[in-house]
């Protein structure tokens, strides 16, 4: 494990950031004071690991993730996509989607400060699949083994073991 105090101002106890032995990390990746990458994980190029993140072992976060603050990502999973603060990411899971707040407020009301209680965060639990570009909004949880088909929003609970997806249907008609 490599030890690496990072100091924001002189009054704030140093942070550490730990990375775990046999991980690689590839260029132009950014992981911030605090994190905790476990033992054996990939991180591909320019992806963003954010303040206070833990990753479990053996996990692979795919080219150009952007993980946010205070995520906790499980073991054996497969992440990409977009993982607002606090999200949830269990063990054996695949998300290449997009974790996203419900934003109750406009954001630029609270562009700088922390959120608040009130700002439910997705929760992907055991070994659910989250599709390409498919959307989590708000304190939704994906229940265990469940699956998000590609371009789905999701907005509801999903139960677990259940498949959910978008069947979009192309409507024609002629413009006169």
């Amino acid at each position: 494990m490599i030890g690496l105090p990072i100091e924001n101002d002189p009054q704030d106890k140093a942070e550490v950031t730990s990375i775990g032995e046999g991980s690689e990390i590839f260029p132009f990746t950014t992981i911030y004071e605090g994190a905790a990458i476990g033992k054996n994980v990939t991180i591909d190029e320019c992806s963003r690991i954010g303040h206070k993140t833990k990753v479990g072992e053996q996990t692979k976060i795919v080219y150009g993730a952007k993980i946010y603050d205070n995520v906790t990502i499980g073991r054996n999973s497969i992440v990409g996509g977009f993982s607002c603060d606090r999200s949830k990411i269990g063990n054996n899971t695949t998300m290449m989607g997009t974790l996203v707040h419900k934003y109750l407020h406009h954001a630029i009301d609270t562009w700088d400060k922390e959120l608040g209680p009130d700002e439910p965060t997705p929760v992907i639990e055991n070994n659910a699949i989250v599709a390409f570009n498919s959307t989590i909004i708000g304190g939704v949880i994906v229940g265990e083994g469940a699956y998000v088909g590609a371009g789905t929003v999701v907005t509801e609970n999903v139960p677990p073991n259940t498949k959910v997806y978008c069947r979009c249907e192309l409507v024609s008609s002629r413009r006169d």
